[in-house]
This record gives C-alpha cells, structure tokens and sequence, in this order.
C-alpha cells in the first residue's frame, strides 16, 4: 500500500501554469512519443495515456499530477524528463487497490469525494474525479 498524500499536495503546491498550458503541451510531447490521448476538452478533468490502445495512465488536467503503469514507466522516460516537476505515481496496475489518500482538507477541497483512508486504485480515483 502507497500513501499518495503528499505525492498530492507536492502536485498541487507546484507553481507552474498547468492547466493553461503545460498540460497541453505534455499531451503533445506524449503523441510525439508515440502514446495514444483521450482527452475531452472541457468535458473531463483527466487525459488518458494510451500504448497500443491499452490505458497506462492518466494525467490530471488541473495540476501536474500522473497516475501511471509501472510497466509502461522506461518507454514514458523521455516524456516524462521534459516535464520534472510532474509529480508522477506509478502502479503495478490500473484498477489495483495499491493506493491510499488520507482524508487532508486540503484535498477534500481538491477532490471532493474520494474514498479516502481505504485502499484505493488510479481508476478510483479517476472515476471520482473526471468531471
């Protein structure tokens, strides 16, 4: 089990223009990169990253914060070495409960419902907060 918390916060506390720009330039550097985006401007709050077709990541719209798969971390090594101050976590799988976020106000107001306290996965966390 991970606590995620402070991976989080570091995300949230990182001064860079983000969701006006650098987000967008990442889904850039990423389809250099031979990754796959779906993304729905406007509509969600997360990019999904695709190799093949096969999700291995999501990317938060409103601070630089990446749930990503373990198996798919050496082939995003040159995306993610332009954008370092991303705060990246990486998981052994999408929808396994390995992650925990501790019930911090600062992310409640973030967030807003999440299943803090309890093993979570990157696709719960996605799910409750895409829109």
């Amino acid at each position: 089990m991970r606590d995620i918390t402070n991976d989080i916060k570091k995300a949230i506390e990182t001064n860079v223009l983000w969701s006006i720009d650098q987000f967008y330039l990442f889904l850039e550097v990423a389809e250099e990169n031979n990754f796959g985006i779906s993304y729905w401007d406007d509509e969600i709050n997360w990019a999904t990253l695709l190799s093949d077709d096969v999700m291995i990541g999501y990317v938060y719209l409103k601070f630089p914060f990446a749930l990503l798969s373990k198996e798919h971390q050496g082939n995003l090594k040159n995306v993610l070495n332009k954008f370092k101050y991303l705060v990246s976590v990486f998981v052994t799988d999408l929808t396994s409960n390995e992650l925990l976020i501790n019930d911090d106000p600062i992310l409640v107001e973030r967030f807003g419902y999440l299943e803090y306290n309890q093993p979570v996965s990157a696709s719960d966390i996605w799910f409750c907060t895409i829109t």
